[in-house]
């Protein structure tokens, strides 16, 4: 008899560009263990970084949060 073990391995990356019409552009890498968002705003966006960052990461806490 032949014995036979067999273990399945699978990594999904994804990467998608982000624009927005009022001052965004980024990328957000989905990896295995992590969601990588990285955005660059326009100067009429740049005093409200704070509170985008934590949407996105309010927003991403929901999504992944078991």
């Amino acid at each position: 008899m032949i014995s036979q073990s067999s273990t399945l391995s699978i990594s999904i990356t994804a990467t998608t560009n982000v624009s927005c019409n009022g001052g965004a552009n980024g990328t957000i890498n989905i990896e295995p263990n992590q969601v990588r968002v990285n955005l660059d705003l326009s100067f009429v966006l740049s005093p409200m970084k704070d509170t985008i960052e934590k949407k996105i990461k309010d927003e991403l806490a929901k999504l992944f949060t078991a």
